[in-house]
């Protein structure tokens, strides 16, 4: 199920392509237009000096050439709009409004760390003198690097250096922390958010029940209600449930499913 940020997301991608489409068929027309223009004016017509007709033609000349420019600019604007749609299609960063980002963030992190202890580890494989080139790739395929991966740390860099060069270990330790204070962070944000959003049940009427229950399709039903597919802000929403043959209302996050009421 695609969450809120992310059909926001393609929305935003869709506007986009909706753009540059609009913008290319407006260049396309002021071409057209300037040709059409241009067309009524016989082939190697130059502008009659001191004709009645001179300031005229000057003008109806000026503004065939102007809409040439107007569908250069019109074109521009289309690629930027292409561009910006390739961009926010191929963006495969972390957004802080994603609902999803501490599990996506958990699960960078797990990749992350799994990397350090590799690049460690092959770098103890490759001072090893007792192992031979061959056996060095062997072992550094036994801890999860690929056979082109562990030939390519073998290979000496621009320096005469062997293995993961001092910075990549640092570089990647930066990125760990970097992704464990975004974790911390996101989750103490989480835990503000549920203290302020997040409510208690409160008792409704039937009518009122059955009323939200037409207002918009559900997002999904809960066994003994629903939750509502318009959101409050982020992925809480209204949960509408019966329990003990009265009706209640409560904002949860549909994310979790330990703050649906049952």
């Amino acid at each position: 199920m695609a969450n809120n940020y992310q059909e926001r997301k393609q929305a935003r991608i869709n506007r986009y392509r909706e753009l540059a489409e609009k913008n290319h068929a407006a260049a396309s027309a002021k071409h057209q237009e300037s040709r059409d223009m241009m067309s009524v004016i016989p082939m190697g017509q130059p502008i009659l000096i001191g004709h009645h007709s001179e300031a005229r033609d000057r003008r109806y000349r000026e503004r065939a050439f102007n809409k040439i420019g107007q569908a250069v600019e019109l074109e521009n604007k289309a690629n930027y709009y292409e561009q910006k749609a390739i961009a926010a299609e191929n963006n495969t960063a972390i957004s802080s409004d994603d609902p999803e980002a501490i599990k996506l963030l958990k699960e960078k992190l797990e990749k992350l760390e799994k990397l350090q202890e590799i690049m460690k580890a092959a770098n103890k494989i490759i001072r090893n003198k007792k192992f031979t080139d061959e056996e060095k790739v062997q072992e550094m395929v036994k801890i999860g690097l690929s056979e082109e991966g562990a030939l390519k740390a073998l290979k000496p860099d621009f320096c005469g250096r062997v293995g993961f060069a001092s910075y990549s270990l640092q570089n990647n330790n930066a990125n760990i922390k970097r992704i464990k204070d975004r974790i911390i962070k996101k989750e103490d944000y989480r835990k503000e958010a549920d203290r302020v959003i997040l409510t208690e049940p409160k008792e409704i009427s039937e009518d009122v029940y059955y009323e939200m229950l037409e207002i918009l399709p559900p997002l999904c039903y809960t066994g003994n209600g629903f939750l509502m597919s318009e959101f409050q802000t982020g992925s809480y929403t209204d949960q509408f449930f019966r329990r003990d043959g009265k009706f209640y209302m409560a904002v949860v996050d549909y994310r979790r499913k330990e703050t649906w009421h049952k």
